[in-house]
């Protein structure tokens, strides 16, 4: 996964970044009841280093990041370093990082915050996927986007959605946010479907299941978004 770039307020950015990480780690679609949700809620999992300078950046603020990423991970593994401030990071810091940020070892993430995204060195904001935070969600923007892969599925023409979808302005990243979410949606059904044991509904839900993982590991291109979902509505339809 591409690093990701962050931009808004300290405390958005925080807090869209811990909630993000709890989706993504948590067994219960980031319940914030867990012990997972806690541990990143409070800087405390494992498997998320947060990067702060005391001042200006130093090459020793990132010492955690080298000293770790020299460490292969096993396949069922990940790490997540988290780059506060990172419009304060100098040059020679933002050089020590862009083979990492460009080419992390699998397993590795980088997410950076920063307030001011004219300040971003363009040797890291070119090999960063940027999202500015502060305005609606992007569930709340795509709501019937996400509603035509979850709940309402099939429930309208190709014709209709396709046309819908000509319309959108939907971005690359809000395309892999919003795909997270779909994923979340069939993974809670699976679930439920194999507590009820309905075996016609579980091969449904690992039907759609691999449709949207295979989905992540195929993101658009920049300026390819709106065929990527005409695609993606494709691959719902085969059996």
């Amino acid at each position: 996964m591409p690093a990701q770039l962050f931009i808004g307020s300290p405390d958005k950015t925080t807090a869209y970044t811990i909630e993000l990480l709890q989706r993504r780690l948590c067994a219960h679609n980031g319940c914030k009841n867990c012990i997972t949700c806690k541990q990143i809620a409070h800087y405390q999992h494992h498997a998320v280093i947060w990067v702060r300078p005391e001042k200006q950046y130093t090459l020793k603020d990132l010492a955690p990041i080298t000293t770790t990423i020299s460490f292969a991970l096993s396949e069922d593994q990940c790490c997540y370093f988290i780059i506060t401030q990172a419009d304060h990071l100098s040059a020679a810091c933002a050089n020590s990082l862009l083979k990492s940020i460009e080419e992390p070892p699998c397993g590795y993430h980088f997410i950076l915050h920063a307030q001011h995204q004219k300040m971003i060195l363009p040797t890291i904001a070119s090999r960063c996927i940027a999202a500015r935070l502060g305005g609606k969600s992007t569930l709340e923007q795509y709501h019937e986007l996400y509603s035509a892969f979850t709940v309402h599925l099939h429930s309208q023409p190709s014709s209709a959605f396709f046309s819908y979808v000509g319309k959108l302005t939907i971005t690359e990243h809000e395309t892999r946010e919003l795909l997270d979410q779909i994923l979340q949606y069939w993974m809670k059904q699976a679930r439920q479907a194999i507590y009820d044991n309905n075996i016609k509904k579980i091969t449904s839900m690992k039907h759609y299941i691999n449709v949207f993982t295979q989905a992540t590991s195929m993101l658009p291109m920049p300026g390819s978004s709106k065929l990527f979902w005409k695609n993606v509505w494709f691959l719902t339809n085969i059996t």
